[in-house]
């Protein structure tokens, strides 16, 4: 695995166990009140999901914690009472301070603003640029470039040191964009104090960066990538720092309104905003081929943005798959096939990245022979794992073919019990595989037989991408996992309201806040407003008032924020594209 690769999926392990580090100490207190089976449920898959990819990344305390919690919430799911599991509270709250030690240390090794990282790295501050310097980022940022802060100092006793430092200069211009060289050279010049910042984009890696830029007389040389979204557009001017965030509330949003900021580009939450916006529109029925050919362009452009490549997602399962059959004893080759420039959008992205970890782990745990086994059956002593991606036109086809044992139904039917009775076909046994809790391990192991597995993948396919999942397999010959969705079958989040008299559909991506309502913080004749957290805020009344108990919704649509006044809101569900355009058209409309 190369550096970049390695770096891309600590960032997207740090997003997951900070998310379902969150999401524990939260479901400890909602379950004593809320015994919910879906949360529960929930609670499984994110644990399970925990435990492979700290275990795959090595970070072994946090798996070990996760595989302690897992235990007990399989005595948990079993019985239906928390309280068969015994010191569950305890365990959560070790397994939470593990994650947050583990992302103490790997936000200083990324370098992340405001950490120490592992090579010594300065606290990377934001970068306040003039418009010239902002419009030379722009263009880096569309070019796919990364902006970087290059610390350097030169030797006290180097005999020529000024031209050492021309030199470090010249060298970083012959591989990148200079944007600045803090202080000036004629600066350094005059008060003979060789240590220097200089701030450049480029194409080129940091590792890559740092080779180039090795020259004689350095004693000090830290490459930090800084963020576009640390980027002020004025010199010297402070942006404002954003209100603290709200206190969540299990299955409900915890929204703050962020505080407007300029900047060179967007937020990420902006730009998840627009970028679903754009998949609304692309869904749109238009016979206008330009008005079609337009929203595919403005969604591709924003996919650019905001997208990850399939080979990331991918080639992480691979690692997985050979770190997989290395610890158990296995030998194994694993062949990936896939279009390396196609970009999936974050939401597609999450949800494969699990999938592909769970059949993954399922195709060599159960599916790949041990050597010896595989010889007397008359197969190579190594096992093979293809996985392929088949992206084309918003249609993916993602599949995960192993050529070992393969499926035996009857053993299938017989540990299922009553589900004996289910259908003869390959998508009856499938069915019996992705029941919850289904496992035919009797004593469960650190890498598969708790029934998690297929039944979270289920979940996540038709759940979550809207998609279809199949299996075939041959008895001896090995099994074939295949999902298929499509970029107009993902659903997304939002917040069932009561409007008026009708059910409007709040996208969650577009809710900042859900909220009780006070009639007294309405003012205005003809155009009303309501002072929220000392901010006025334009605000919407259908049916022309609001009832006792009413329900605020702080919605953005790009442009001025504005409330909703609702009867109620429900929390969350998932929902088809097809499903939110109509909503989606009334917001937009309302924030115009």
């Amino acid at each position: 695995m190369n550096a970049a690769t390695a770096r891309e999926l600590k960032l997207f392990f740090r997003d997951d166990a900070q998310r379902i580090g969150e999401f524990l100490s939260l479901f400890v207190k909602a379950w004593a009140s809320n015994q919910d089976a879906g949360l529960l449920s929930r609670c499984f898959r994110d644990v399970h999901s925990l435990k492979s990819e700290a275990a795959f990344l090595g970070y072994t305390a946090i798996a070990a914690g996760a595989e302690r919690v897992e235990k007990i919430l399989a005595a948990v799911r079993d019985s239906g009472n928390l309280a068969a599991g015994e010191g569950f509270s305890l365990q959560v709250q070790g397994l939470c301070g593990e994650i947050r030690r583990t992302l103490e240390s790997l936000n200083a090794e990324l370098g992340e603003p405001g950490s120490e990282g592992a090579s010594g790295q300065r606290e990377t501050t934001e970068f306040s640029s003039d418009d010239f310097e902002m419009a030379m980022l722009q263009e880096a940022r569309y070019r796919g470039e990364c902006f970087f802060r290059i610390d350097a100092e030169i030797a006290a006793d180097e005999p020529m040191p000024f031209p050492r430092l021309y030199l470090l200069v010249n060298n970083l211009e012959l591989c990148a964009n200079l944007i600045r060289i803090t202080p000036p050279l004629d600066i350094l010049k005059q008060d003979r104090d060789f240590a220097v910042s200089l701030y450049a984009t480029t194409a080129k890696k940091a590792e890559e960066l740092r080779d180039a830029l090795e020259v004689d007389g350095l004693v000090a040389l830290d490459v930090t990538e800084i963020p576009f979204g640390h980027v002020g557009q004025a010199a010297g001017e402070e942006a404002p720092a954003a209100d603290e965030e709200a206190p969540s509330a299990l299955g409900s949003p915890g929204y703050a309104r962020e505080e407007e900021r300029k900047s060179v580009f967007l937020y990420q939450d902006e730009l998840a905003l627009y970028a679903f916006l754009a998949a609304c529109l692309n869904s749109c029925p238009t016979k206008d081929e330009r008005g079609k050919f337009l929203a595919r362009e403005l969604a591709s452009a924003l996919r650019r943005q905001s997208g990850t490549s399939i080979a990331i997602v991918m080639e992480k399962a691979a690692e997985l798959a050979n770190d997989t059959a290395y610890s158990l004893g296995k030998m194994l080759e694993t062949k990936v096939r896939m279009d390396r420039d196609v970009l999936v959008p974050p939401s597609v992205r999450d949800a494969l990245n699990t999938i592909l970890t769970h059949l993954v782990r399922n195709a060599v745990d159960h599916g790949i022979e041990k050597p010896e086994k595989r010889k007397n059956a008359g197969k190579p002593e190594w096992g093979n794992v293809l996985l392929e991606a088949l992206i084309k036109n918003g249609n993916y086809s993602i599949k995960v073919t192993d050529d070992g044992e393969g499926i035996d139904a009857d053993k299938i039917r017989a540990a299922s019990g009553p589900a004996a009775a289910i259908s003869e076909t390959r998508n009856g046994v499938l069915e019996i595989l992705t029941k919850p809790g289904f496992s035919t391990r009797k004593v469960p192991s650190a890498v598969s037989g708790r029934g998690v597995g297929l039944d979270a993948v289920r979940g996540l396919v038709t759940g979550v991408l809207g998609g279809k999942l199949t299996l075939k397999s041959q008895p001896g010959k090995g099994s074939a996992f295949l999902v298929s969705f499509s970029d107009r079958t993902v659903r997304h989040p939002a917040f069932p309201a009561l409007v008026g008299n009708k059910v409007l559909l709040a996208p969650k991506v577009m809710t900042e806040r859900i909220f009780p309502l006070d009639r007294e913080k309405i003012s205005g004749t003809r155009k009303l407003s309501y002072t929220l957290e000392g901010l006025a805020y334009p605000i919407r009344l259908p049916g022309g008032q609001t009832q006792p108990g009413a329900t605020g919704i702080l919605i953005r649509t790009g442009g001025e924020p504005f409330i909703i006044a609702a009867v109620s809101a429900e929390k969350e569900k998932l929902y088809s594209l097809a499903e939110l355009v109509p909503s989606v058209c009334v917001l937009m409309s309302w924030g115009l």
